[in-house]
């Protein structure tokens, strides 16, 4: 079960990394390159054009927390990704995750989730 929870991690990790290079491609559609790495992360936590991200960010965190916590129960963030990458919760998130040219990976943490629900 570890092992899956540490699968999961990475999955997540990725995904995320994949979501945060979309947006930032789009943002440079609109506003121009971003110069520096500085820059960027500044854009990634305030910029409101990376808002949509920052709940998914919050959850990978806590399920981090929760790898590295004593008794590693991540059954609560589980449920709140599952919410999260179905539908259920932000609006604007799934929108957003619908138009990701990652459906695979994103339908392969889904699916590692729920078995772990």
């Amino acid at each position: 079960m570890n092992q899956t929870k540490q699968e999961i991690f990475q999955l997540l990790l990725n995904l995320h990394k994949q979501l945060l290079e979309e947006q930032k491609k789009e943002y440079e559609k609109t506003y121009g390159v971003i110069a520096t790495t500085n820059q960027y992360f500044q854009l990634v936590v305030s910029h409101e054009d990376f808002e949509w991200l920052r709940q998914l960010s919050v959850l990978i965190s806590s399920f981090d927390e929760a790898l590295e916590s004593d008794n590693q129960d991540v059954t609560g963030v589980t449920k709140e990704l599952l919410l999260l990458l179905s539908g259920s919760g932000d609006e604007k998130f799934y929108r957003h995750l619908q138009l990701s040219t990652h459906q695979e990976l994103i339908n392969q943490v889904i699916d590692l989730l729920k078995n772990l629900a």
